[in-house]
């Protein structure tokens, strides 16, 4: 799916980007060990974060020495990340039209958005940046229901799901992504993490940063609001156990 998708474009005002940066989880600390030992990621990589956001994994990798540039479409997200992490370099771009040169890169992030992409325009395009040998490292957080309250709060979200817009489809990315044959060789890594929340305006901001959430209509994301806090009460602050997924795909070998 490309970024004129409108759930992929709501994130494009500074106000979404705010929201993002307050409400979204980040990344383990120990997924720079995983991408030394497994992606070769050392002080002379060059790194690109595509469809980087606010910058969630754009701040953990410029926690080693790399050559580091976030490529990011969304103007308020753009803004973000250049406030968080001013040791990237930040750069408008999507994952279809990327503004780098054939084989100029290293390693490869997307955290959390591929799922945003046309997947075969995609992989072409992140191929052709990649230098041989060079991999594409996807990073994603996955909710873990252990918690009878982030169960009452999922419940409450999905919900309001059903009045918003239905994506143009976000689903079976991951099999057209393999079938592209771009990458090969990959490799599945899991990290546990956790986010926590500490008072309601997080909670606030972690619900009504969904993309979906940005489309409905005022009435309903007020609705939605109110509904999150009477569920949280006063049980600050309140934990998501998370999974932090990783895989790492080879650039398949050729010419790019």
């Amino acid at each position: 799916m490309p970024v004129t998708s409108a759930h992929a474009r709501s994130w494009a005002s500074e106000a979404a980007g705010v929201s993002y940066e307050l409400g979204r989880p980040d990344y383990p600390a120990e997924l720079n060990d995983l991408l030394g030992e497994y992606a070769g990621v050392g002080p002379t990589s060059r790194i690109a974060d595509v469809a980087a956001g606010t910058g969630k994994l754009t701040r953990v990798l410029a926690r080693r020495p790399c050559t580091l540039i976030a490529v990011e479409p969304m103007p308020g997200m753009r803004s973000q990340l250049r406030r968080a992490v001013p040791a990237a370099l930040a750069v408008a771009g999507t994952a279809e039209a990327l503004p780098l040169r054939t084989a100029s890169i290293d390693t490869i992030t997307v955290a959390q958005a591929f799922h945003w992409f046309h997947i075969e325009r995609a992989s072409r395009e992140l191929r052709r940046v990649l230098a041989p040998g060079g991999n594409l490292v996807l990073v994603n957080n996955t909710q873990i229901s252990t918690e009878p309250l982030g169960g009452r709060l999922w419940r409450v979200l999905q919900r309001f799901e059903e009045l918003a817009p239905r994506p143009e489809g976000t689903r079976g990315w991951r099999p057209r992504l393999e079938s592209a044959g771009d990458f090969e060789h990959w490799g599945h890594f899991e990290l546990r993490h956790e986010q926590v929340l500490a008072n309601p305006t997080e909670l606030e901001a972690r619900f009504m940063s969904v993309s979906f959430v940005l489309l409905l209509s005022e009435a309903d994301r007020a609705r939605l609001a109110a509904a999150v806090r009477e569920v949280a009460s006063d049980h600050y602050p309140i934990r998501f156990p998370l999974r932090t997924v990783i895989d790492i795909g080879r650039r398949a070998a050729g010419p790019a």
